[in-house]
């Protein structure tokens, strides 16, 4: 795969936050997301919180339409693999988001699985950036 697969990965994922977050995403929209997470998914979060794949998929559905639209913001940056194998890579990018009442950054790191046309998320680590960027 190519370095822009992975990005069009962490990229479309995070678009699907975004819609579903701000209920612009149709229900059939989760079906994507539950797809795009490998069955051994984990994660931990940028608070030290680790979730398995069952608990993320429970807490993104919980949260479909929690902001008005136009009042979340994702930006996605320096999408770059750090390393790549015959079956999976490992990839890094900054997240920005904006609520109506924060800013928050996060450095993200993913291990994605190579299985078939797309990469599965398989593992994904975040931790805090500066917390008023």
């Amino acid at each position: 795969m190519t370095p822009a697969t992975y990005r069009e990965a962490v990229e479309s994922l995070h678009t699907f936050f975004l819609r579903w977050y701000t209920g612009e995403a149709s229900e059939g929209a989760f079906d994507e997301f539950d797809t795009a997470l490998g069955p051994r998914f984990k994660m931990v979060t940028p608070d030290g919180t680790r979730h398995d794949r069952e608990a993320v998929l429970s807490l993104v559905r919980d949260a479909f339409s929690r902001y008005e639209p136009g009042t979340f913001r994702i930006d996605i940056r320096g999408v770059n693999v750090v390393e790549e194998y015959d079956d999976a890579a490992l990839v890094s990018y900054e997240e920005h988001q904006e609520t109506p009442t924060e800013k928050t950054s996060r450095h993200s790191t993913v291990l994605f699985e190579v299985n078939g046309d797309a990469p599965e998320w398989r593992y994904l680590h975040e931790t805090w950036l500066d917390r008023d960027n």
